[in-house]
């Protein structure tokens, strides 16, 4: 949901997680309910009454029993001998970017009757703003470009791990997302068709949806153009509006819409 004030959304976490998450090493933070909200989220460590770091909180991802627990180790750090009592109690994976530690705690007052979930008061949000660090992706951009139909694709590198692809007609109609500036491993290129599927897949996040592809190394686009069409189906997206491709982990990208601002 959206964000009508400036109060700041928190979330507690406890350790060895909330250090995790902000070293970047763990993308997935695992809770028991669907979210909404996208986002900045406030990150609190647990026992401290102190607001230690940001995140941005960009997917909402169901449905992780024990099976998907022990395919998404490295997003959510959980050690396989805990896979299944977590997935029986956590099962929804909120998936972070951009994370980032405060120059300096900023303390908060837990409300009576709060849980892990927290609002910041004006004062509280004001303070976390002012001791974060600029969050990856926001930095001013150059001078617009005409948006054509035959416009050729454009991609600007947003920030360290973070990629903006503009759409161009023939993407949505193709369903072909295109992927040539965007910093991949070597093993997940691969050849013109499935018969030169490359060696390693890239795990790709969408809309609380995933898929396993590789990319066509000869129009440098995903293979798996099913993915591609249902992503742009269920963002409604059109010609001129932008993909953010977050790199999460080795061979784990997110990738969510940016609708083209209105003159």
């Amino acid at each position: 949901m959206p964000d009508t004030t400036n109060q700041l959304k928190g979330l507690v976490i406890s350790e060895p997680w909330i250090s995790h998450i902000l070293t970047g090493e763990k993308t997935w933070e695992m809770r028991s309910k669907v979210t909404s909200y996208r986002g900045p989220l406030a990150i609190i460590r647990k026992g401290t009454g102190a607001v230690v770091g940001m995140v941005d909180l960009i997917d909402c991802i169901p449905g992780q029993h024990e099976a998907e627990y022990g395919a998404s180790e490295a997003l959510h750090c959980i050690p396989m001998a805990q896979h299944k009592d977590c997935a029986a109690r956590w099962p929804i994976a909120w998936v972070f970017a951009n994370a980032r530690s405060l120059s300096e705690p900023v303390l908060y007052k837990h409300k009576n009757g709060a849980q892990s979930q927290v609002i910041l008061s004006d004062k509280e949000s004001m303070a976390v703003r002012t001791h974060a660090p600029t969050a990856l992706g926001k930095a001013n951009t150059s001078k617009s470009i005409s948006l054509t139909e035959s416009a050729p694709e454009f991609v600007k590198v947003a920030s360290l791990g973070r990629w903006e692809i503009r759409l161009v007609t023939a993407n949505i109609k193709n369903h072909t997302l295109p992927v040539r500036s965007i910093v991949l491993p070597p093993d997940v290129i691969g050849g013109s068709n499935r018969d030169h599927v490359a060696p390693e897949m890239l795990t790709v996040i969408y809309e609380g949806r995933s898929t396993r592809s590789d990319v066509d190394g000869i129009k440098w686009i995903l293979r798996d153009r099913r993915a591609s069409g249902n992503f742009f189906s269920l963002t409604k997206a059109k010609a001129g509006d932008i993909v953010v491709v977050d790199k999460l982990a080795d061979y784990v990208y997110a990738i969510r819409l940016k609708r083209r601002a209105s003159k």
